[in-house]
Formats: structure tokens, C-alpha cells, sequence
């Protein structure tokens, strides 16, 4: 390291600034960290440079200093010192600490806004090119042209022993502060049963505080007849409404937040009677807001939803927890397959239903978008936005856009849904491998409600594959319409591949749901319908289907069907094209009515009576569906509208409009 004796130039005798307390002036001192260097610390804190990176205080080599010049006509000027050798060599600027009204003019203030507190003390960790205030407003004597200097730094030269760090000052004089060394804490995090042990904190990755954690400590190392004497502190660094308390009788810390604050940082201080410090720097999370329904927790980036995945597949499952989007999401920062050198990374679903670990809480979309989603995980099942919504939890009001690969048990939304997807939309590609079945645009495997919500994205399986869902085997689907290509191998339909149910009194499947994309069955001897592919105990009331099927076993609505359901109010367009025989053909009408044909001569969409009008007869339909359910929370809140719209009204000529209540 070469630290060169200043130039002394002439100067007015500073004046002397107002009396400071004892201990204002910061302390600058040194540490030793894991990868064996030294580093800057102030008051026990390790410092950073402008690049966030931690200034070293030790280098591979230093040089020779030049002996300093004379002062110039100064009265008080004086010879600068001789520069030390440079062992070990600092690989960093050496922190330089002013006060106030000594601090040059054009540098760049950091702290309060740009403005200058003339008694307070400043840092510089750029060779005095920013400055941060660093202590209170009470300043000590006043440096500023004492000796004839320029006063652009305190130090003329620093060197590093094994037990203290000396500072040479400009004026000659020199301190030294000592190397803390010996008596380290340790921190863990309480085991969440009684019969496991607790887990060390890792000090390097942010902690996740809800509403408030407990941090458990230890003293390890140097000598224990010591412990007494030391003291632990912990103050916020970073981040606004965080609170740190000690308790030294359980020698636990317990951190907290208001909520106004995201992210921020502790310092955590050791201290003992001889002045000694150690810090520890801790990165802290909390979603912003109160989690509740009427101050939900906030998501506006692509990092906190990625929280919420990590924290949830860590085991936070978030009952009766309230989220919200405040705007749009892109995940193109944080997955995709150009990143990681073109190699790719992987959305990682939040929940996952091969570990039991399902959100539970209540997430909002807020009529957002989120965009930029992408899976390409064909080996992983329960793939999705949410790999597993749990039958207390519920997802609405949101957009995906982007890609969605996986084996068994994926859609757009939710890999596994047992609980309420409601007003949602799938744009996104959604990919089963040669080995996926329960495919589906909303959710793979669906044994929850889903309501109001449509798939406008093409939707591929090797098994069992639907443009809502791929199953539904209880609960039931209000509302939702397709209009992406769905194709499978097995049972296909526009809404529903499968519809299973146990039982001999079966459970509804379908009410009000529309289809008008194209559904094709690839496999041999299997079934493809526009609502359901194959259906058992299950009915579907008021639907209809425009989209071209192709299959072995195929129908308008139900490729094939069983114990006899109920499809009287449900109907088809001849004008799509039918390649096969199935229900709708072949079903015998005295048992089992098939659903209409609308061939545009004795039944039309939105004219004729009875059921020679489709619209008509199936809002009747609904009705006399929500008499029966009006407080069991089944009834539909969607009715059939004309569509105007003469761009689309040829394959889709009825929309659904909700109902308010």
C-alpha cells in the first residue's frame, strides 16, 4: 500500500466547532471474515463501497510511500510524514472521515437529501468522491485548516497489526483500535416442534419476518467466564418500521415490522466493558401490508412472488392469509429460457402437492397480469403458477401469460386445484410430456370449484386433457369457456377431459360452460367431446360447443357417458366439423335426452321458443339450477348474452355475462 504525505498548503486556523459528546466521533476499526481477509468496519458495521461490495483492509503486496513536502507559507504548515510500507497492502481506499464544515466543494452527499449538516461527521469510501453522514449534529473540535492542511482526509497512513489497526492522522498524531477477536455469537432460528432441533440462521440470506421472529443466540468461543460481561444489541440499519428487542434472560432477539417497509437490514452488536465490538449484519423480508382482507399483503414484483413461492414451499402455508397484485407482473427477469447463458430457469411453482405442501391462503389478482411465466420441467409434476391450492384456499381475479410444461398434474394456474379458482384466464402454452396426463389450461387435477374463469391458450397431453381442467371429480365448474386447441390421447374435452365422481348420486360437472375450440383425441378407441371427453354420474346443464372434434368416441357435448346424465339443455353446431359416433348420436333419447343440434333452421342461438331457442333455454336452464342451490354456494352467477361482435360471433355467437347479485 502507498499512502503519500499531503502537500501542505497555506490555510486559516479552522474554527473551533461546538463540543460534541464523548463517543460522537464514529469509531473506524477492522474485521476478520470467513474468506480470511480483513475488512472495514464503522462503529462495529462492515462497510460498503458505491458497488454494494465490502471494503477489504488488506492486500497481496504493498509499496513504499514517498516522504511528504513541506508545507507552503503556512504558519502552521508542517512536513508531511513518511509513508509506511505498504504490509500488508490496502486493496481498497482507506476510509476518510471529515466533519461537516469541512467537506470540499462538488463532492456528492448521499444522505439527507444532498444537504450539508456543518457540525456532523461524514464517511467516504470512494476516495472522497460521496460522502455519508455518519453521526448525529453535535460535531467535535474542527479539523478543517488546523495545521495548514487541506483537510481532505483524516489519515495520512493505516496499518494493520495482529491485534489492532493504527491510524496515522494528517497532524502526526496516531490511534489505534483494537482487532475483535475470540467470543462470536451464534444464531438459530426455534425448531417449530418440540422434538426437533433448531436451524442455524444463515446470516448471508434474507429472513423472512411475519408479523414478528424470534432469533435464538449463543456465545461459542474464547473464554465463557466472559459471557457475563458481553451485551448484545440489535438497531435497524436499513428500512423503515423494523424493530429489534433483546431479551437476555432467554437470550432470544425478536425482530418486527410495521409493514411499510419490504425489505431491510439489522445490525446486530457484541460488546464488553472494554470497548470491544463484533457485528453482524442480517437481511430482513416482510410482505408489505397486514395480510388481512381489508389491508391485504402487497405483490408489485417479480421478486416478492417469488418470496411467496419460496416461503410457501418452505412451509408457510398462509391460512386465512390475504395477498393482492398492485400491477402487472413480467417473470422474464427471473425465469426464462434465455437466461443462465441460454440454458434456461425454471419458474418453481408455489406449492407442491408430492410434498403435502399447498397454499392455503387467499391470493388476489386484481384483475392483474402476470407474464413471462415459464416451466419446462417435463419430469416434475404439479406444475403451474400454483402447484397446489389446498381446499381452504382460493385464487381469482388474475392472468397468466407465458409457458407451462410438466408431467402429471399441470395447468396454466394451478397444478392441483382442491379449493376456489374463480374469474381467471390462461394465455399460456400448457405442455404435457409423452408420460402427462391431467392436463388442463386452468388447473391439472381439479377436485375444487372453479368458476367464471376461461383458456384462451392451446392446451397438449399425453393422457387426460381439458381446456378448463383435466378432471373434476367433486365441486363443480360455473361459468368458464374455452377457446384454445385441445389435444390428447386419452379423454378430451374443450372443458373437462374426465368427469368421475363416486357415489350413485353423482355430482355436477358443468353449468354454463362454453366451447369453441377445436378438440382432438389422438389415441385409439378413446373419447373427445366439446364440453366433457367422458363423463360418469355427471350431468352438464346449459352448455353449448361450437369447436371441430376428431376422435374414435366423440360427441358435440360428451364423448361417452354413463348412468345415464341429463344433457337435454345443452347444445351443439352441426356446422362444426364431427368425424365418429359417439353420445350425441348414438345415446337413446327415451333414458338419456341428447343435447340439440343447432343446424340454423328449427333451433337457432337467440331466436325461436321453447328449446328451439339455445339462449333462452339455457338461461331457463340456470335458473332452475340456482332455485335448488340458492344457499349451498353452487348457484351460478353467469347468464348467456348475445354476442355482437361480428368478428367472432360466428363460432362464438353467446357470451357469458355475470350477474349481480
Amino acid at each position: 500500500m502507498e499512502h503519500r504525505g499531503g502537500k501542505g498548503e497555506q490555510g486559516d486556523k479552522g474554527d473551533k466547532g461546538d463540543k460534541g459528546d464523548m463517543g460522537e466521533m464514529p469509531q473506524i476499526s477492522a474485521r476478520q471474515q470467513p474468506d480470511g481477509n480483513w475488512y472495514w468496519t464503522l462503529n462495529g458495521e462492515l462497510l460498503k463501497d458505491e458497488a454494494g461490495k465490502y471494503i477489504r483492509a488488506n492486500g497481496d503486496k504493498g509499496e513504499p510511500g514517498d516522504k511528504g513536502e513541506p508545507g507552503e507559507a503556512g504558519s502552521q504548515g508542517e512536513q508531511g510524514p513518511q509513508g509506511e510500507q505498504g504490509k500488508p497492502g490496502i486493496s481498497a481506499p482507506t476510509p476518510q472521515l471529515l466533519i461537516g464544515s469541512s467537506l470540499p466543494a462538488g463532492v456528492t452527499i448521499k444522505t439527507d437529501g444532498g444537504t450539508k449538516n456543518a457540525t456532523a461527521w461524514y464517511l467516504s469510501v470512494d476516495d472522497g468522491a460521496t460522502w455519508y453522514r455518519v453521526s448525529g449534529k453535535d460535531g467535535q473540535d474542527g479539523t478543517d485548516g488546523r495545521d495548514g492542511r487541506d483537510g481532505s482526509s483524516l489519515f495520512s497512513s493505516v496499518k494493520l497489526g495482529e491485534d489492532v489497526v493504527t491510524f496515522m492522522l494528517i497532524n502526526g498524531s496516531k490511534f489505534s483500535v483494537p482487532i475483535y477477536k475470540g467470543i462470536v455469537v451464534k444464531f438459530t432460528l426455534p425448531a417449530k416442534k418440540p422434538s426437533d432441533p433448531d436451524t442455524d440462521l444463515d446470516m448471508t440470506k434474507m429472513l423472512y419476518v411475519q408479523p414478528s421472529t424470534v432469533i435464538n443466540y449463543a456465545f461459542s468461543g474464547g473464554d465463557p467466564s466472559t459471557y457475563g460481561d458481553l451485551a448484545l444489541a440489535v438497531l435497524p440499519a436499513e428500512g423503515k418500521g423494523w424493530e429489534g428487542e433483546v431479551n437476555t434472560t432467554n437470550k432470544t432477539i425478536t425482530l418486527s415490522g410495521d409493514g411499510s417497509s419490504e425489505t431491510g437490514r439489522f445490525l446486530i452488536m457484541l460488546t464488553d466493558s472494554k470497548g470491544f465490538v463484533n457485528s453482524y449484519t442480517l437481511p430482513v423480508f416482510a410482505f408489505k401490508g397486514q395480510g388481512t382482507s381489508g389491508a391485504p399483503y402487497t405483490i408489485s414484483t417479480p421478486q416478492t412472488l417469488q418470496r411467496l413461492a419460496e416461503l410457501v414451499n418452505a412451509g408457510n402455508n398462509y391460512e386465512g392469509i390475504y395477498f393482492k397484485l398492485e400491477n402487472n407482473i413480467d417473470l422474464s427477469s427471473i425465469c426464462g429460457a434465455a437466461l443462465d447463458g441460454g440454458n434456461g430457469i425454471n419458474w418453481i411453482p408455489i406449492g407442491n402437492n408430492n410434498n403435502n405442501i399447498k397454499f392455503v391462503g387467499n391470493f388476489d389478482g386484481d384483475n392483474h397480469t402476470i407474464k413471462g411465466l415459464y416451466i419446462k420441467t417435463y419430469n416434475a409434476e404439479y406444475q403451474g403458477l400454483f402447484g397446489a391450492v389446498d381446499s381452504k384456499g382460493t385464487v381469482k381475479n388474475l392472468t397468466v401469460e407465458g409457458e407451462v410444461a410438466g408431467s402429471d398434474n399441470t395447468g396454466g394456474i394451478a397444478g392441483y386445484n382442491a379449493g376456489i379458482i374463480t374469474e381467471c384466464t390462461n394465455k399460456s402454452i400448457v405442455n404435457g410430456n409423452m408420460n402427462g396426463s391431467r392436463i388442463g389450461g386452468i388447473a391439472g387435477n381439479n377436485i375444487g370449484t372453479i368458476s367464471g374463469c376461461s383458456n384462451l391458450g392451446k392446451v397438449t397431453g399425453y393422457g387426460n386433457v381439458g381446456g378448463i381442467a383435466e378432471s373434476q371429480r367433486t365441486g363443480i365448474n360455473i361459468g368458464c369457456s374455452n377457446s384454445g386447441d385441445i389435444k390428447g390421447v386419452e379423454s378430451v374435452g374443450g372443458i373437462l377431459g374426465l368427469c368421475t365422481s363416486t357415489g350413485s348420486s353423482g355430482s355436477t360437472a358443468c353449468i354454463a360452460c362454453y366451447n369453441t375450440g377445436s378438440v382432438e383425441e389422438t389415441g385409439t378407441g378413446q373419447y373427445a367431446g366439446g364440453i366433457v371427453g367422458y363423463a360418469q354420474r355427471n350431468n352438464s346443464v346449459a352448455c353449448y360447443s361450437t369447436g371441430t372434434i376428431n376422435g374414435a368416441h366423440i360427441g358435440g357435448i360428451v364423448g361417452e357417458c354413463g348412468y345415464n346424465p341429463d344433457f337435454s339443455s345443452c347444445y351443439w353446431s352441426s356446422t362444426a366439423s364431427i368425424s365418429g359416433i359417439g353420445v350425441d348420436k348414438s345415446v337413446n333419447p327415451s333414458s338419456t335426452p341428447p343435447p340439440k343440434e343447432v343446424d340454423g333452421s328449427s333451433v337457432n342461438w337467440t331466436s325461436g321458443s321453447d328449446d328451439n331457442n339455445a339462449m333462452s333455454t339455457m338461461n331457463s336452464a340456470i335458473d332452475t339450477w340456482n332455485n335448488s342451490h340458492s344457499s349451498d354456494g353452487k348457484a351460478c352467477k353467469w347468464k348467456y348474452i348475445e354476442n355482437t361482435d361480428s368478428e367472432t360471433k360466428g363460432t362464438c355467437p353467446l357470451k357469458l355475462q355475470k350477474q349481480e347479485p
